[in-house]
């Protein structure tokens, strides 16, 4: 079984010194073995072209070019952009271009062979190609592996690193799985982790997949059994009278389906052993009243409940509205990272001396110092952005076993849910409010139709409605990033449209203080604009938000564009999305941006992107950083998914045991898995 150990530790690999290891901490990577876990963002073929190509690709493409001129430098403010003059083998000469990098300016000597990889274009009849990557002499072809890093960590320095581990590593020792499991697999673990970060063809891409998946989706069903077995839970009773009198306070009269599922999991709470909840439930269908009548029934009980979000501005909402659906004598605690010390501290030891209550927090509720007295109910939000370790330690040990409850607003296709959430109950909320009113959504690529949409927006802001305009990036060079439109980009433009002092500006770059002020304001409505990335995506509201315009529409997910879209119509308002391309754009973003525009249903939309570009896209791109699952981010193959949970059955049969020490060890290899993979 796996010991971290029989990899070494990371400061013993050639290149790793103190700075490259807090670059390396900062991603999740800590040891060897999460190293070689961090698995590639993505992978490119590389495949020689010997000339210009015509028609100009979508895709980008690799030349290798000969230098013919010396190169020239255009500046505006801290803005450059270097051309150099090339000639590729068949004598076809365009600059070679690259934003925001003078040094390329006299980097390549003239009558040098050099290899360039970006988009191809022509404007105004000049060939240009916007480089994304070169190198002097002769590139590598065939599958390459692309791995998300930070600043400071090239790909070829982190390539180097892996090797080193995987050439030196006992890489069987690694096996996880008894002999009768892993005899079955397309491929054996050290195969595997080759094949995975150095794959020779896509076949052997597909069998690494095939063999992780098969991994991760039977540890967490592994892992959800074992929290379940053996387990004493809370009884747990909400009073017809109590529940009546709370339903007659709420503001607006419960769907079928939340009258259903509050009945659902009343009676599970009622049992004598732990709850095990999935609730799903599109964009806007009332989950957190039914979570606020969970956490209810516990204080109604004289117990304590936690209510865990990923993110502060997430937790902050849940806060804010259950302080609204809640009675008053009901005592609400904010847990999160930022809280001033004596606020936290109140916090604390009201919940280690067991006072009744409700807990609301991100992941500062997971500290060693947060040890509430009598917890019986547990609800997590999104509970896929949460290694499994990190659910264990407010469950860990406890008894009586509290309750869980996990909430998605992100719709999962049936047959992944049943997997992921084996065994849990699950619970579906498809029925939306009554007052909810169909986004109408559009497609633009015709440029003046966007002129007449900020003409539009203005309006809008003008009647006191909000608007989000979303870019998928931040600056206009942003690494590979540079063609994406920015929000570098839009603010002038916006600032020549949108009323003064009204609009605000929102990214992941700003300081978490400057992030709150912008959304304190919009949420309040004195600032009704907001340009943003997709960090609105899960926890920014505005009751009054008509209008979500998304530019780069294709190079967004199916899945992530209905969230977005999700932020508007939250009222009786009529309510817009804009989705603005280029105007052309891949067959497959043709087929998501029609759908999209075409449907309203969540969980038909997600079911299209399984079809369309397989389970990474029900959680969105990589952007979103919604899950960390592989079985979210690859193909699956059906005939793998079905083995996994054969072989969880046989567990379950006690055809296969395992001991406490195998159980420490699933824990650790899969939490270190998950957790090298964040963001990547």
């Amino acid at each position: 079984m796996l010991q971290n150990h029989s990899l070494g530790v990371l400061r013993d690999i050639p290149g790793i010194g103190p700075k490259r290891l807090a670059q390396l901490k900062e991603i999740g990577v800590n040891t060897p073995l999460d190293l070689i876990y961090r698995f590639p963002k993505h992978y490119v073929f590389r495949k020689k072209s010997s000339g210009w190509p015509e028609p100009l690709p979508l895709h980008d493409i690799l030349l290798e070019v000969e230098v013919v001129g010396k190169g020239s430098i255009w500046r505006r403010g801290r803005r450059s952009m270097v051309r150099l003059p090339v000639m590729d083998q068949e004598g076809n000469t365009f600059f070679a271009v690259w934003f925001n990098q003078p040094y390329r300016r006299n980097q390549f000597p003239l009558n040098s062979k050099i290899w360039i990889e970006g988009r191809c274009q022509l404007q105004n009849n000049m060939k240009s190609m916007l480089v994304k990557k070169c190198g002097a002499g002769q590139p590598e072809y065939g599958l390459q592996a692309l791995y998300d890093l930070p600043k400071g960590i090239s790909q070829l320095m982190y390539g180097k690193w892996l090797k080193e581990v995987l050439n030196k590593a006992q890489l069987s020792s690694l096996e996880i799985w008894p002999k009768v499991w892993f005899e079955r697999l397309p491929l054996n673990l050290p195969e595997a982790m080759r094949k995975i970060h150095l794959p020779q063809t896509e076949e052997d891409l597909n069998l690494a997949q095939k063999r992780f998946i098969f991994d991760e989706t039977l540890a967490v069903q592994l892992l959800q059994q074992s929290r379940a077995e053996d387990r004493i839970g809370f009884v747990q009773e909400f009073s017809l009278k109590e529940k009546e009198k709370w339903l007659q306070t709420l503001p607006f009269e419960l769907t079928g389906a939340q009258k259903r599922t509050l009945k659902e999991i009343e009676e599970d709470m009622k049992k004598p052993y732990p709850m095990a909840r999935f609730l799903q439930g599109d964009v806007g269908s009332g989950k957190t009243v039914v979570a606020a009548a969970a956490l209810l029934q516990a204080v109604s009980s004289g117990n304590q409940a936690i209510m865990l979000a990923p993110t502060e501005i997430l937790a902050r909402q849940h806060y804010e509205s259950l302080k609204k659906f809640l009675p008053e004598n009901i005592d609400i605690y904010l847990l999160t990272g930022k809280l001033k010390t004596q606020e936290r501290r109140l916090a604390q030891e009201a919940a280690e001396a067991g006072q009744v209550g409700i807990w609301v927090g991100t992941h500062a509720l997971l500290s060693e110092g947060f040890e509430p007295k009598n917890l019986s109910l547990l609800v997590v939000d999104e509970q896929h952005r949460f290694g499994v370790l990190q659910r264990q330690k407010l469950l860990k040990d406890r008894r009586p076993q509290p309750d869980l409850l996990t909430l998605s607003a992100t719709p999962i296709p049936r047959t992944l849910a049943l997997l992921l959430y084996g065994d849990m109950e699950i619970s579906l909320l498809d029925e939306m409010p009554p007052n909810r009113l169909p986004i109408k959504t559009v497609w633009l690529k015709d440029e003046n139709r966007v002129k007449n949409l900020l003409k539009f927006t203005s309006e809008e802001i003008d009647k006191g409605h909000s608007v989000y305009w979303v870019c998928p990036s931040i600056e206009v060079n942003e690494d590979e990033n540079y063609q994406l439109p920015s929000i570098e980009e839009r603010e002038p433009i916006l600032q020549q449209h949108w009323p003064p002092l009204q609009w605000g500006v929102l990214h992941g770059r700003m300081k978490p203080e400057e992030r709150e002020v912008v959304m304190d304001a919009f949420e309040q409505g004195s600032v009704r604009g907001l340009l943003a990335t997709t960090v609105i995506e899960v926890g920014v509201d505005q009751s009054k938000a008509t209008v979500m315009v998304v530019e780069g529409a294709d190079r967004f997910g199916l899945a992530q564009l209905h969230q977005l879209r999700g932020r508007v119509g939250r009222s009786d308002l009529p309510s817009y999305c804009a989705l603005i391309t280029k105007e052309k754009v891949s067959e497959t973003a043709k087929q998501r941006l029609q759908a999209l525009c075409d449907s309203q249903d969540g969980f038909y939309l997600a079911k299209l992107d399984l079809e369309l570009r397989g389970p990474g896209e029900i959680l969105g791109t990589s952007q979103s950083g919604y899950s960390e699952l592989l079985v979210f981010r690859w193909q699956v193959d059906e005939e793998i998914l079905q083995l996994s949970q054969l072989c969880h059955q046989e567990f379950k049969q006690g055809k296969v045991v395992f001991s406490p020490e195998q159980w420490q060890a699933l824990l650790e290899r899969f939490d270190s898995g998950f957790n090298a993979r964040k963001g990547g």
